[in-house]
């Protein structure tokens, strides 16, 4: 990367780090703490660190809010025409605007790819600098999509938003830290049972979920009565869920992992994962994970570029023509 291109990701960084960003995008989010937690017998689950995730599925309404910032002219194909039952598009390129369509506000949004969901990310990561970089580095000139890995946080950034991992999907969705009187333990399904839940109508009744085809989708957290330890909704059926954790079919062709059943499949086994594809009934969740707290002679670093910073953020605004 060119000296100047580093100069501004810094600059960018230092001028957006917490930074408020629309509430409607991001979503509710809650936290999963109990760090060094160890894994499941399968070897899933282990995380080391605390994070924030989504208690839902990302949904058309916050999808909607992210195309109306960053797909104007939508030169990467942040919409597809098959959403168009969910969303709504008009006017001309440069000028486009999306609109949720009535009784869709809710529902999680689907059909979309995992470079979809990093720009998604990357464009919270970097409070709607760019799509490109700041959690997922697209700019890389790599042959597949699959191979992309979280950047590092860059220096004087307190956070970065992710496309939740295997890892953390699946502490989220498992693990109480109640279990085996207080040493922590996994529960057999995502909805804090070791009894295989119903599938059954949206209610407050615990245990139910949207699997084996009996609704299609749903608004997210209609079923009321079921959550996690952690309190996160749909972690089985609903909208199957894209991580960016990679998994390798065969040789050394890369793909990534989705978790949890689909409002059309009855996979709700713990040990089931698979490829994570674009459709209808495939969305994502999202994760903020706090970076690095930079080292104190990195203070004056980002005093003394304050100024450079603030010009630099403004000529980016320009160049998006006030997107």
């Amino acid at each position: 990367m060119k000296t100047t291109k580093k100069i501004a990701m810094l600059a960018m960084c230092l001028l957006t780090a917490g930074l408020p960003l629309q509430a409607s995008m991001i979503g509710e989010l809650v936290t999963v703490g109990d760090i060094g937690n160890a894994a499941n017998s399968d070897g899933y689950g282990a995380v080391a660190y605390t994070y924030d995730i989504g208690k839902y599925e990302v949904t058309v309404t916050q999808y909607v809010d992210f195309l109306n910032e960053a797909a104007k002219s939508d030169p990467n194909g942040l919409y597809h025409t098959s959403m168009s039952t969910w969303i709504q598009r008009s006017g001309a390129s440069g000028n486009y605007s999306y609109t949720a369509k009535p009784g869709f506000e809710s529902f999680p949004i689907g059909l979309v790819t995992f470079t979809d969901a990093a720009r998604f990310v990357n464009w919270l990561t970097t409070n709607g600098e760019s799509t490109e970089y700041g959690s997922y580095d697209l700019r890389l000139d790599y042959a597949s999509t699959d191979n992309y890995v979280r950047m590092d946080a860059a220096e004087g950034m307190t956070h970065q938003y992710f496309v939740v991992s295997e890892d953390e999907w699946y502490k989220a969705a498992y693990y109480d830290p109640t279990l085996n009187d207080g040493q922590g333990g996994y529960w057999d399904y995502g909805t804090r049972s070791n009894t295989a839940p119903t599938a059954a109508a949206p209610s407050g009744t615990p245990n139910t979920a949207n699997f084996g085809g009996l609704n299609g989708l749903l608004p997210v957290g209609a079923y009321t009565g079921t959550s996690t330890y952690y309190g996160l909704y749909d972690m089985v059926g609903n909208a199957g869920e894209i991580t960016d954790s990679q998994y390798r079919l065969t040789g050394t062709t890369l793909t990534r992992v989705r978790r949890g059943a689909t409002s059309g499949n009855s996979e709700i086994a713990q040990d089931w994962r698979a490829t994570a594809t674009e459709a209808t009934g495939i969305g994502f969740r999202i994760v903020m994970v706090p970076a690095q707290i930079p080292e104190p002679g990195s203070v004056a670093l980002m005093i003394a570029g304050a100024a450079g910073v603030m010009v630099y953020g403004k000529r980016m605004r320009q160049m998006k023509g006030g997107q």
